[in-house]
């Protein structure tokens, strides 16, 4: 890939991390039911997962299309309430038997306990990349949101970079993408996904689950490519 493909790449990626973290952060609201509802197009950029044979990507995002056409169907107020149900069902405790919190603490031991090493370990990569909590989110800094967010600006810092030509800088971002991939999201969001698939009522949450689940599997074999690529150029 040249400059100007790995900038596009970077930009994509980042743009579906976002669009994860907040799906996962809280419940929508009525304006980001409104948006989806009026939009005529796919829900992140189809360049980001064009090229992708992913079963879970593909038939998630029909299951997320096939929830904003229900969501067409009801009073705004009422897709508001049926979401926001779906959501407290699966993260926030209404069906704890089901679904640990979101957190990579909880899914890392068998009392399911948050505020557990993992917690340190993300926040100490946080700090060292320069990154701040936003301090109105007062989940823990390894809930999910906050780890595909960590993800999104290290996608959009890695394009910044080189689209600045500074090459080095963006390997750099790159590898800690790669190495925080590797070392944290996959190591415990795979059964969150599953938990979620088994929780959920809606598709908007199961198509969620499934892009995740795919997205974080092809997104590893990207930064393994795109850093080799990075390397051979000079």
């Amino acid at each position: 890939m040249n400059s100007s493909q790995l900038v596009e790449l970077n930009k994509n990626r980042s743009s579906t991390y976002l669009f994860l973290s907040k799906s996962f952060e809280k419940e929508l609201t009525k304006e980001q039911i409104e948006e989806l509802r009026k939009s005529s197009g796919p829900v992140v950029d189809p360049r980001s997962i064009a090229s992708s044979k992913n079963d879970d990507i593909q038939e998630g995002f029909e299951l997320i299309t096939s929830s904003i056409s229900e969501m067409k169907k009801k009073r705004i107020e009422d897709a508001t309430i049926w979401l926001a149900a779906d959501y407290a069902g699966v993260f926030l405790g209404v069906k704890h038997d089901i679904l640990p919190h979101p957190s990579e603490s909880a899914y890392s031991n068998m009392e399911h306990l948050i505020y557990q090493p993992q917690r340190s370990q993300v926040a100490f990569i946080y700090e060292q990349a320069g990154l701040e909590m936003d301090k109105k989110f007062t989940e823990p800094e390894d809930h999910v949101a906050v780890e595909l967010g960590f993800m999104a600006l290290l996608g959009k810092q890695t394009a910044s970079c080189i689209e600045l030509g500074k090459n080095d800088e963006g390997k750099h971002y790159a590898e800690l993408q790669e190495s925080f991939l590797e070392g944290h999201l996959l190591r415990w969001t795979p059964k969150l996904c599953e938990d979620i698939l088994k929780a959920a009522e809606t598709d908007f949450y199961r198509g969620i689950a499934r892009v995740t689940r795919g997205f974080l599997s092809e997104d590893a074999r990207t930064l393994s490519e795109m850093l080799a690529d990075m390397k051979d150029a000079k």
